[in-house]
């Protein structure tokens, strides 16, 4: 049980339940844990990146798979992926280890033999998934940044200068994480922000200023 300043002692504080949750599991809490929901919220939040995915994949989605694709896919996506996250809020609390997936492969195994197998499998899974995921959304910011810079200007996006545009981001995103940790917080908060207000805008401007309006049949029948 920690003892704050005062002399009193807190047993309902989160911090102290996390706590003695990784004692009885045999890890003593090492990482200060300061993040705050709207933080963590702010780092999904950010991968989700709905205006990236507008921006980057949906011509990708209406020429492969149609406007019924698209809109009954998403729906039926999100409520699967929504156990998803349930299954892994629940582990996440029973295992409050900074770990995550690889840990929880290892505590859910279903014997000592296979843990570090499943453990191993599961961390590098899912460094490569991350790999693929940070190295993906960052071309297409590169091409994004590329686009933009050809506006009113005689700029040319070769594949060599979106190339070393998509290096410098990849570069900077390490130096961050790497030194400058502690104002990742602020980054997410931002991150919120912006994409709201922009998902926003990308609404209202579509629904305003659209030329014409498809039907509901279009929407969600036509594949």
């Amino acid at each position: 049980m920690k003892l704050f300043g005062n002399g009193s002692e807190r047993a309902d504080d989160p911090d102290t339940k996390d706590e003695g949750t990784l004692a009885e599991q045999g890890y003593k809490q090492e990482l200060r844990r300061d993040w705050s929901l709207i933080h963590n919220f702010g780092v999904s939040f950010s991968i989700i990146s709905v205006i990236t995915g507008i921006t980057t994949l949906f011509e990708y989605g209406l020429t492969t798979g149609g406007p019924g694709v698209m809109s009954i896919g998403w729906i039926v996506v999100s409520f699967f992926t929504m156990f998803v996250g349930l299954a892994m809020a629940e582990i996440t609390s029973a295992h409050p280890t900074s770990g995550g997936p690889y840990f929880w492969a290892a505590m859910l195994s279903p014997n000592n033999e296979l843990a570090a197998f499943f453990s191993w499998t599961t961390g590098w899974v899912n460094f490569v998934g991350q790999f693929a995921v940070t190295t993906g959304i960052t071309f297409g910011c590169a091409n994004l940044i590329a686009t933009l810079a050809t506006v009113k200007s005689t700029f040319v996006p070769t594949p060599g200068k979106i190339l070393g545009i998509h290096a410098a981001l990849l570069i900077s995103q390490g130096l961050v994480n790497t030194f400058g940790v502690h104002i990742l917080r602020y980054l997410n908060n931002s991150s919120i922000t912006f994409h709201s207000l922009g998902v926003f805008a990308f609404a209202t401007a579509i629904v305003a200023k659209a030329p014409t309006h498809q039907s509901a049949k279009f929407v969600f029948a036509t594949f």
